[in-house]
């Protein structure tokens, strides 16, 4: 009868002891988003660590540690957060999604771009993975110079890849490089001749051109037909009333 009672008094001890801490881990959490608020960035941070200590297999909470280090231009406890992650079996993809999130959430989108290149530093054999995820936050930003930089990396081991090749020409495009851009877009149709994106930004620039061309676009036929070129196959994979404006003032102006 007494070992039952020791038991019962083992279970009770338990689950107190397991209220208290889910308690306190959120009470961590509460004092950490109100640092974050009147952005005390270093006390946040000391929250976001005891709530590490108390589960440290939680990815969202390692983020919110490695962004608010950031802002305290801790690199080395940035690092050491990211080799804790590792050895608790936790996704790199995860903890970076996460970092992405949260950084984006407080207005301080710069905090992921720096632990990315941080990261790919410190670990270079996981820098493909790296220049994955800067390419596409520099696209989302439009940061041309380093869309062009970056995507040039990723292009060096896969000539091919269309996506890169599109966010290079993309980015010559912004940089008023087009020249360089024409090359990158018909790379991506010596791969994909039916690109729809290629195929658009090549007519759209190719109107430009001819349209610029004011008074003197009898000159200009062999761009007004490049253009009129590249927009009809983009029009029939995908039919636009834009673009089928566009083609009917090109062809109106033939000869």
């Amino acid at each position: 009868m007494m070992r039952y009672f020791y038991l019962l008094i083992f279970v009770l001890v338990s689950c107190v002891g397991n209220v208290f801490a889910q308690e306190n881990y959120a009470r961590l959490g509460a004092r950490a988003a109100r640092c974050m608020q009147f952005q005390e960035w270093n006390s946040a941070n000391a929250m976001y660590m005891l709530m590490i200590d108390q589960r440290p297999n939680v990815p969202k909470t390692y983020s919110r540690a490695i962004v608010t280090s950031g802002l305290l231009s801790d690199d080395k406890t940035q690092v050491g957060l990211l080799e804790m992650t590792q050895k608790q079996g936790i996704s790199l993809d995860s903890i970076f999604a996460e970092v992405n999130k949260f950084a984006y959430e407080i207005g301080e989108s710069q905090e992921y771009e720096q632990f990315l290149k941080l990261v790919k530093q410190r670990q270079p054999w996981i820098g493909r993975n790296i220049n994955m995820r800067l390419l596409r936050f520099y696209n989302f930003r439009n940061d041309a110079p380093n869309m062009v930089a970056v995507g040039k990396e990723l292009l060096a081991a896969t000539p091919h890849d269309v996506n890169y090749l599109l966010t290079v020409g993309r980015g010559y495009m912004l940089q008023g490089d087009y020249e360089n851009a024409v090359k990158e877009y018909n790379k991506v149709l010596a791969v994909e001749p039916h690109n729809y994106d290629a195929l658009l930004a090549l007519g759209n620039y190719y109107y430009v051109e001819w349209k610029n061309a004011e008074g003197t676009r009898s000159q200009f036929a062999s761009v007004r037909d490049l253009a009129l070129k590249y927009l009809e196959h983009a029009n029939t994979l995908r039919p636009t009333p834009f673009v089928s404006t566009v083609i009917g003032v090109l062809e109106g102006n033939k000869p």
